[in-house]
């Protein structure tokens, strides 16, 4: 996670200029992060789109629901936006935990003490290639066995 240059941040926040351009690189078209702002944090309705609807070239909002949903460009930052919000949320929430269950609460600590071997701290690529190597049958053992 990023940190600014002689600024003490705490670890379980990410800048929101990460959060943008995270969502940003997601997107062939760099316009459509707005409608992909406005989707994840809106009641998704029309009147709230003719807010944003200058930054999208005045495309209506029946062309933008039915075209750009459908982009797979738009789904991916779609769900990354909603992941990286999760993951933030349960930071917060794993945080007051903590110091309820340092302060000497026993039901915080059992939670702690599960969500710490949840996934939820297991990193994403890690897991990936834990689950590719499981499948590979290799000897490490250094003998020779073309013969």
């Amino acid at each position: 996670m990023a940190r600014g240059k002689g600024n003490a941040e705490n670890e379980n926040t990410v800048s929101p200029l990460d959060f943008k351009n995270s969502i940003l690189d997601c997107l062939s078209n760099k316009k459509l992060y707005e409608f992909v702002k406005w989707y994840c944090t809106s009641d998704q309705s029309e009147k709230s789109y003719d807010t944003i609807k200058k930054y999208l070239n005045d495309v209506e909002f029946k062309f933008a629901i039915e075209n750009h949903l459908n982009r797979e460009d738009v789904q991916n930052a779609i769900k990354l936006w909603i992941k990286k919000t999760k993951d933030m949320s349960m930071l917060k929430v794993y945080n007051v935990m903590l110091n309820k269950a340092l302060e000497g609460d026993v039901k915080s600590a059992d939670w702690l003490s599960k969500f710490g071997n949840s996934d939820f701290f297991k990193d994403d690529e890690e897991s990936e290639l834990h689950d590719f190597a499981k499948g590979l049958n290799i000897d490490i053992s250094g003998s020779d066995t073309s013969e």
